[in-house]
């Protein structure tokens, strides 16, 4: 086993710039989310640890805090890997999207969007 931390997932990104894939440029992808969507910046989990859960509880948990915050869509751009586990959520493929890794090579990922349940509901709106 690797010495290396299980996981690390920087929390979702409220009101900021969207993707960040790097690239071979040295440049990003951005793409702006509107205010009511939380984006997924990255996940990642330690192969040694893959298999496990820590993928869908690494979603759940940033759900959650996105739920709670008030947002109501939670997005994401994935691997293939990631896309399969997203779905699995009830995300949808909005776009496809190439992100060039060096001059040659690309991968082609996945814009996935996941429509939030309200956590509370309002004062006054009748729901339970």
């Amino acid at each position: 086993m690797r010495s290396s931390a299980a996981l690390t997932s920087p929390p979702w990104a409220a009101g900021q710039s969207g993707f960040h894939p790097p690239l071979a440029s040295g440049s990003a992808i951005e793409l702006e989310p509107p205010a009511d969507v939380a984006v997924m910046r990255a996940t990642y989990v330690d192969p040694d640890w893959a298999r496990r859960g820590l993928g869908s509880l690494l979603v759940r948990v940033t759900e959650t805090a996105a739920t709670l915050a008030g947002f109501e869509h939670f997005e994401a751009l994935c691997t293939p890997a990631s896309e399969a586990l997203r779905r699995g959520f009830g995300y949808r493929v909005l776009e496809r999207v190439d992100v060039p890794l060096t001059d040659t090579v690309s991968i082609s990922m996945a814009h996935m969007r996941k429509e939030l349940v309200p956590a509370f509901a309002p004062a006054g709106s009748g729901a339970p």
